[in-house]
């Protein structure tokens, strides 16, 4: 058996960050830098390129590109990422750029 979707109209990239963004709870740059001014407990993850990374990051966040983030997270993946995989039980932020890659 198979399922099929057939949108109203052609689905692209944006209606994909809308749909994501509309399950999650976004905040403010400086909602986040008063998280981090009082050392609240959460973990920062950059979800941007390496090269964007090394360009220039916020102080103490881990870079987990989006396209392995789930990878990254799944503790049954040998490659995982502790700092990401462990954080179940935590606040987890997440940024970009723009706000669609931390969105989806």
């Amino acid at each position: 058996m198979y399922d099929t979707f057939k949108p109203a109209r052609p689905v692209g990239l944006m209606d994909f960050v809308r749909a994501a963004k509309s399950c999650i709870t976004e905040i403010t740059p400086q909602e986040l830098n008063a998280k981090l001014d009082a050392k609240e407990d959460f973990v920062l993850i950059d979800v941007r390129e390496a090269a964007e990374f090394e360009h220039g990051h916020i102080g103490g966040a881990h870079l987990v590109p989006r396209g392995i983030i789930e990878a990254a997270a799944d503790t049954s993946y040998p490659k995982h990422y502790p700092p990401l995989s462990g954080a179940r039980d935590q606040q987890i932020v997440l940024y970009c750029a723009t706000s669609g890659r931390s969105a989806m």
